[in-house]
């Protein structure tokens, strides 16, 4: 099974909240103490995964603030250790949104927890159960913002069955989910990674069991998720991760390591009448 009985998690952790059943920070530790907490323990080279969202962003994208950074990874004693830093310029898009985190870890127990952050917070929030969510050891558990203040997540469960959970503001009683998308089979600890080309569109890609890479999609008038469908014959190792990206509106780009260790990439955007291009190897 890939759900155990979980309470319904507040939209918003009550501030100065204490240690949650699952090991979260206490409100009442200093921003230092609660930033190398180890209550939460991970595999040390477990896929800690981090999103932002904005309330005021243009509402197709995440936009970061220029100057601020904040590097999460899983330490060798298996606690989630934060590094802020400085810098001049734009960091990569979905590292750092208008003062809100929003963090996301599958532990050494296969619970999948998240944790949070924003202005206010006088340290930060978590860790706390998520819907129930189980899956292997270190999973990733990806996350996209499809629009303003909108998350859903996704992780492959213990059953292989790829899951999703989704947060809104108009959430009253936290997140909904974990619903499955489809019937497809991939290896348990597969990432299962997703874009947003444009406004409430989802995009999710796997390469499953077989080694066939696959993708499906949503937007609002899907009951479900449609899909799964074969991406232009590519191949990988079973389980391989499938990155994609979206670099304007309504147009994808994903890439991943072949069977014969290149690195191969297709896109597609509306003006394709035949769908998707590619595979193109990048490079010799």
């Amino acid at each position: 099974m890939f759900l155990s009985q979980a309470p319904t998690l507040p939209s918003t952790p009550p501030r100065g909240s204490r240690r949650s059943q699952t090991g979260g920070m206490a409100g009442g530790e200093s921003k230092e103490a609660a930033r190398h907490s180890p209550h939460t323990l991970l595999r040390s080279r477990a896929v800690l995964t981090s999103w932002t969202f904005s309330s005021s962003a243009p509402t197709d994208r995440c936009t970061q603030r220029p100057g601020n950074l904040h590097s999460l990874m899983a330490g060798t004693g298996g606690g989630v250790w934060q590094h802020p830093s400085s810098a001049r310029g734009t960091h990569q898009r979905g590292l750092r949104s208008q003062d809100k985190l929003g963090v996301f870890v599958t532990d050494v127990n296969g619970v999948v927890q998240t944790a949070a952050w924003e202005p206010g917070f006088g340290s930060r929030h978590g860790w706390w159960e998520l819907r129930g969510g189980r899956a292997a050891p270190g999973a990733p558990v990806n996350a996209v913002s499809r629009s303003r203040d909108k998350l859903d997540v996704f992780v492959t469960g213990t059953d292989g069955r790829v899951y999703t959970a989704a947060w809104e503001a108009s959430f009253t009683d936290g997140w909904h989910g974990w619903w499955p998308i489809g019937s497809i089979q991939v290896p348990q600890g597969s990432p299962v990674n997703a874009a947003s080309r444009s406004t409430d569109k989802l995009d999710v890609f796997v390469t499953d069991t077989n080694g066939v890479v696959q993708t499906a999609a949503w937007e609002p008038g899907f009951t479900s998720g449609h899909g799964w469908w074969e991406l232009r014959s590519g191949r990988a190792v079973p389980g391989a991760p499938v990155t994609a990206v979206s670099r304007s509106r309504d147009k994808l780009d994903v890439f991943v390591v072949g069977t014969d260790g290149r690195v191969y990439t297709a896109a597609w955007e509306p003006t394709f009448a035949d769908g998707w291009h590619g595979w193109w190897a990048m490079g010799r």
